[in-house]
This record gives structure tokens, C-alpha cells and sequence, in this order.
């Protein structure tokens, strides 16, 4: 695979910061120095005040898209980063995931396991028994929803920042759609530090608040995309595309001035590093945002080419009015390109050894499309796996189906197979299994389909992950690897569900605890009449 899911978020940055200046100098209207004079300084400096967007899509062995777009330096007037509710304000970050993303994002802080550290697996003991844990089972355990906007104000009686604050989330609101809740907020002052510690802090005060954004995803890409510049690519985007696939995620970071942002970077932390280091004379309020998602196979062992605009329901591309346009595609290594779609020798790039192209399309102006060919069965087969409930929900003591399928959509064989799904085993060992949770098979032809089906019975209510299941196999004597993806499994209570819980709680106990446990039955009872939460509701 050329790219791993976890370096998605750096791509994207080095992109931003390196690709699209590159792609500027020979941008038409523009005069900028040769590039052996290039001034990584003044580029950052035209994208931040001019802007730039970006659409980047990158295609893994599997046929697998992961595609973003972004925009850069683009403040929207709607979101008044010079008025008062700013003031104080260093910057406010909102973000939100959907399905797996929250992985791949957490991925970028690393491996939390091993065998020393604060986050070693010998430091955790499973709640529902066994004798080991890894940590990074929490991160397959969140749920698949994670929206949250944070802010920070500087210098500010807690009373102003925190009335700031509220103006910010009201303005956000009733402007572009945004819906929060406030989870709390934390004061850094000098009051914080113990006697006797010869610490003082670089500022008087910082107050950092989170909110939760109570939107549904789609409602909260809406939002965030209508926070950019309208023009542009954007413009004929299918916004759909990054509401629906199983992984996919927007952000929206408002600085409201980048120089004083970097004085206390730099105060701090002994320097603002490369990025910001290069914008010394910028100041002022600045925004990034974008949206993204990782798909399904798009590519096959028939297919020998790709037009970008698929990627982004784009039926063209018609670059902004005033920033840069860029578009940038990355294959994996072992598929070269054999061409793409349109050329210019100062406007399009190809670098065979990242195997990435590069379209500066403020250059080339209003285009129908972008693509690039290669050479046939360079991809495994059109490969499903889809994994079902029945029911898809129930109650305490109750039982569900799991059916795990892989079908062969392609027109070719694929061989050794290896389909498993029981990563859900690791996080509770309260569960009951019966059936086959895994299946070794020789090969399957071309519209054949193979699966395995097994029973679970919960003891306790709650939502339940049930991780991807997993499928290994060859094909053009190379190894796949593909999973389905997570799935959440929700038990609830009910009358007999609770009566079930207690009494098989209960039975090895004495009568004592028996009648114990028969009590918190019945007051499970009692607030299910009353329609209030179960007082005996298990996390899992």
C-alpha cells in the first residue's frame, strides 16, 4: 500500500505546504522568482492572503480511495474573525468524524502499546475479565460519531472569555447551522501552580473550552462547507460523497490572528517551528477548513484508468476566482501511470518515483476533467464483504445472528482465502459464541460467494462494537487484505431482559445476595416504568 490511512493528515499538510507553492510559480498573472530563488516565506505568504484549495484523492493497492478537500487562508466575512466576540480568542477548532475515521486520526499519535509507558498494556485490566488488554482496543470501542469544537482565549477575565465563548457558539449557530453543548471548560492561570515551584507562566490567563457539536454528520459537513469560499471546485461537488462512505470527517480551524498565535508559540515553546517560521510579517485572521472520506474499491483488476471527478461527483472543474487551484491524485507504487490528462510542461507534474501528478488548475483554467491511465489488472478483483444481524437489536439474555459474506464481484478467481471476525472477542468476555467465526477457503470464482454465520448471547445491556471482519487472499500472486466495515450491536432493557440479568447474576450467590440483586431488579423495573435511564445500565 502507497499510503497508510494514518499518514492522511500529514499528506495533506506537506501538500498544502509544499506541493501547492511549487505549483504557483508558473501560475498565469503571477510573477514570482526562479526556482532557485524560491521563498518558502513568500509562498505561505500569497496562499494565506490569496488563498488556495486543494483536491487530493489517493488510491492504495486495494483500489481504495481516500479523498479531501480543503481550502487555505480563505476566511469567510460570515464568520467576523475581526469582531469583538474574537478578541482574546487565539484560535477554535471544530471537528467531526463519522465511522472509522476517528481511527486513522488517533492512529497519528502512534502505537499507545507496548511494554513501557504510561499507556503500556501491563498498566490496564480488563473490566469483563482476561488477563491482558491493549490499550488501542479503547479507540475500536468509541463510538463512531466524535464532534467537538475547542477554543482558547488569552488573557481574559474568565467572565469575558466565557461570554466570548458563548457569542462565538450563538454567531456559529444562527449563521452556518452549528449546534453545541458545552462539556467544560478549563482556566490555566499563575493560581494553578503549587508554592514552592519555581515556575512562572508566559501569560496571565488561558481558558480553554469544549464544546460538543450536537449535529448529525451530514448536517455538520453543510456547515462546514458552507464556511469556504463558494466558488471554485466546490461549486460543482457532490457533497453527499463525504456524508455517505464508511469513513469520513470535516474540520474547521479559525485563528483570528496568526501573528499572535505565533508570539505565544514561540514564548512557550522556544519557537513556532518550520510552518509557522516562515511567516514572520503575516498577521491577521486566517481559516482552514475541509471535508474527506475513505470509500470503497473504486478500482478493479478491469480497470485502467481514473478520472478524478468521479472521486468528488464533479462533472468539471472550475478553479477559484482569486486563490490557487490545485488538484493532486497518488497511485501505489507498483502501479506506474502511463499518462494523464491535461499537459502542460509548466502546469501539470508527474514524479515517478512518489508516483503523484499534480494539475495547477488556476493554470489551466475551467476544465471538464482530470485523468490519468495505467495498464490493466494492476488491482485485485471487485471484492465485497458485507456482515448482517438478525435481529439487529435486543434485549438482555438475548440472542442475534451474525452473518459475515464475501463475494467475488470480479471476473476473475482470487485464491487462499481467510475470512475471520472475532475481533469483539477481545473487548468482552461476557459474550457467548456459537457458530463458526472464521472459514479457510481454497479459492472463489467470479460471482461466488463464501460465508460464515454465529450466534451471540448478551448478558448485559449496552452498544457493543463489533470490529471489521477481517479477509485475507491472493491474487496475481500477490496478498490482499480487506475488512468490512465496524458495526455497532445495540441491547436494551426490558421487563423480562431485566428479570433474565438479575437471576443469572443471582444464581451462584447466596440467597442473601440473590434477594440483593432481586431488589436492584426491581428498581431497574421501576425506572424503566418511569421511562428514566436503568440504574444497573452496564458500559460496555
Amino acid at each position: 500500500m502507497k499510503i497508510a490511512c494514518k499518514h492522511i493528515a500529514t499528506i495533506a499538510l506537506v501538500i498544502f505546504l509544499v506541493v501547492v507553492p511549487v505549483a504557483a510559480v508558473n501560475s498565469p498573472g503571477r510573477q514570482y522568482a526562479p526556482a532557485q530563488e524560491f521563498d518558502p516565506g513568500e509562498f505561505l505568504q500569497v496562499l494565506f492572503t490569496e488563498g488556495a484549495e486543494l483536491a487530493f484523492s489517493s488510491i492504495d493497492q486495494n483500489g481504495v480511495p481516500t479523498v479531501i478537500y480543503g481550502q487555505l487562508g480563505i476566511p469567510s466575512a460570515q464568520l467576523q474573525l475581526s469582531s469583538e466576540m474574537y478578541q482574546g480568542c487565539l484560535v477554535m477548532a471544530l471537528a467531526g468524524v463519522h465511522g472509522e475515521l476517528l481511527n486513522y486520526l488517533l492512529g497519528l499519535l502512534g502505537n499507545v502499546s507496548g511494554s513501557s509507558g504510561l499507556l503500556s498494556s501491563e498498566r490496564f485490566v480488563p473490566m469483563q475479565g482476561g488477563s491482558t488488554f491493549d490499550p488501542n482496543q479503547l479507540l475500536d470501542m468509541l463510538g463512531s460519531e466524535f464532534n467537538l469544537m475547542i477554543s482558547a482565549f488569552l488573557n481574559l477575565d474568565a467572565q469575558v472569555s466565557a461570554q466570548r465563548m458563548s457569542a462565538i457558539a450563538a454567531h456559529l449557530q444562527s449563521t452556518f447551522g452549528f449546534t453545541f453543548s458545552p462539556l467544560f471548560q478549563i482556566r490555566i492561570d499563575q493560581s494553578i501552580i503549587p508554592e514552592g515551584m519555581n515556575l512562572t507562566l508566559p501569560f496571565s490567563s488561558l481558558d480553554v473550552y469544549i464544546y460538543q457539536v450536537t449535529n448529525e454528520f451530514g448536517p455538520l459537513v453543510s456547515a462546514v462547507l458552507g464556511v469556504m469560499d463558494q466558488d471554485g471546485f466546490l461549486s460543482s461537488f457532490n457533497q453527499t460523497m463525504f456524508t455517505t462512505a464508511r469513513a469520513s470527517g470535516a474540520i474547521l480551524v479559525a485563528i483570528p490572528d496568526i501573528a499572535e498565535l505565533m508570539n505565544l508559540v514561540n514564548n512557550t515553546m522556544g519557537g513556532a517551528g518550520f510552518a509557522l517560521s516562515q511567516l514572520p510579517s503575516l498577521s491577521g485572521p486566517i481559516a482552514v477548513a475541509g471535508v474527506g472520506y475513505i470509500g470503497d474499491q473504486v478500482l478493479s483488476a478491469t480497470s485502467t484508468g481514473l478520472s478524478i471527478g468521479s472521486l468528488f461527483g464533479a462533472p468539471s472543474f472550475d478553479p477559484l476566482v482569486e486563490g490557487m487551484s490545485v488538484v493532486v491524485v497518488n497511485m501505489p507504487n507498483d502501479v506506474p501511470i502511463s499518462s494523464y490528462t491535461p499537459v502542460h510542461v509548466n502546469w501539470s507534474f508527474y514524479d515517478n518515483i512518489s508516483n503523484i501528478v499534480v494539475w495547477n488548475a488556476t493554470a489551466f483554467g475551467f476544465q471538464m476533467a482530470y485523468n490519468l491511465w495505467f495498464a490493466g489488472n494492476e488491482f485485485p478483483p471487485l471484492i465485497s464483504i458485507e456482515r448482517s444481524f438478525s435481529p439487529t437489536t435486543t434485549g438482555v439474555g438475548g440472542q442475534t445472528q451474525v452473518t459475515v459474506t464475501v463475494t467475488n464481484e470480479g471476473t476473475s478467481p482470487i485464491t487462499s482465502l481467510n475470512l475471520t471476525d472475532r475481533g469483539f472477542l477481545d473487548y468482552y468476555k461476557t459474550l457467548n459464541v456459537t457458530g463458526t467465526t472464521s472459514i479457510a477457503v481454497l479459492s472463489l470464482a467470479p460471482s461466488e460467494s463464501t460465508s460464515i454465520t454465529y450466534t451471540v448471547t448478551f448478558r448485559n445491556e449496552g452498544t457493543y462494537t463489533f470490529p471489521g471482519a477481517v479477509l485475507h487472499y491472493t491474487y496475481n500472486s500477490t496478498d490482499f487484505t480487506k475488512s468490512s466495515p465496524k458495526d455497532g450491536f445495540t441491547v436494551t432493557s426490558s421487563f423480562g431482559s431485566v428479570l433474565f440479568q438479575m437471576i443469572s447474576d443471582g444464581m451462584p450467590f447466596s440467597g442473601l445476595v440473590v434477594g440483593l440483586i432481586a431488589l436492584g431488579g426491581i428498581w431497574q423495573v421501576y425506572g424503566l416504568v418511569r421511562k428514566r435511564p436503568s440504574a444497573g445500565t452496564f458500559q460496555v
